[in-house]
């Protein structure tokens, strides 16, 4: 048996408690991550750097409207906890 992990999926997981909060955190990781990030964050510039945190308007991207204000961070692969 391999205890070599292979990313084949892309996830996406709720890491703060549901409920009314100021606040949710949405963890998204997988080889299709940035490419879904992407298509509903396009204020992200076109070369993401390690380690930084990018704000802007999270939108639909079937409506093409503005959902909320987020913060977005990107992890490099296998620079993350």
């Amino acid at each position: 048996m391999s205890l070599v992990w292979e990313w084949t999926h892309t996830i996406h997981a709720l890491a703060t408690p549901p409920g009314t909060s100021a606040l949710a955190i949405v963890r998204v990781s997988g080889p299709s991550a940035e490419r879904i990030m992407r298509s509903c964050c396009p204020f992200l510039p076109e070369t993401l750097e390690s380690h930084t945190a990018k704000v802007g308007f999270l939108i639909n991207p079937s409506f093409s409207k503005n959902v909320d204000q987020v913060v977005v961070t990107y992890f490099k692969d296998g620079s993350s906890y």
